[in-house]
């Protein structure tokens, strides 16, 4: 099992900034770059990383479960489900079933993890209320330029649950949220301010 984790730790020698995110144990980590500089699949290794990485429930299983986002179906069909189809081959690992929210199972070596792929496209009360009573390991937001802050805490509010502490007394219940990103298209994007990239408007 170390052996996985170590070769995942060096999936970015090449690529630094990536290798520095995937190896840091920040709660929330949001990478942002240029297209096709790799981030989709950072997220993907994050996740696989985190997979790898939990503590083993009493049953002896690293259990964990994912929720993977995007703001439309048709971009989660067209972009980071076909990156994961690549990275996680169906012959191995088996496949996605059922609509939207799609969930996978997966069961190799001592791993037992579970993916489920949504769309939210607003922070609307509707897609919120699909958000309530369900439990995850981490959430997992691709293209998050285009997500509201408000939808993307809704979301981490439902980090850190699964599995249960009954189950799991080792798991630390972090709330854990990572997203990617291109630069945001407008200077008041949340991810902007927050970093300290463009002042904060007076009247905040």
């Amino acid at each position: 099992m170390s052996d996985l984790s170590s070769r995942v730790d060096f999936a970015f020698q090449h690529a630094p900034t990536l290798h520095s995110a995937l190896v840091s144990d920040a709660f929330v980590k949001i990478v942002q770059g240029p297209v096709e500089s790799g981030k989709s699949v950072w997220l993907l290794a994050d996740m696989y990383k985190q997979m790898l990485t939990m503590p083993r429930a009493l049953d002896g299983y690293r259990r964990s479960r994912f929720l993977i986002m995007r703001t439309t179906e048709g971009e989660l069909k067209r972009g980071i489900m076909r990156s994961y189809a690549d990275w996680f081959p169906e012959h191995v690992y088996g496949s996605p079933e059922g609509s939207m929210p799609a969930v996978h199972k997966m069961a190799f070596l001592d791993v037992r993890a579970e993916v489920e792929f949504f769309a939210f496209e607003e922070a609307s009360e509707t897609a919120l209320k699909k958000l309530r009573s369900t439990e995850y390991t981490s959430i997992l937001v691709n293209e998050g330029q285009f997500v509201s802050l408000e939808l993307f805490l809704a979301w981490r509010q439902r980090a850190g649950r699964y599995p249960r502490r009954l189950d799991c007394p080792a798991y630390d219940r972090k709330k854990r949220v990572s997203m990617d990103m291109n630069a945001p298209r407008v200077n008041d994007h949340w991810v902007s301010l927050m970093r300290g990239e463009v002042p904060m408007p007076a009247d905040w």
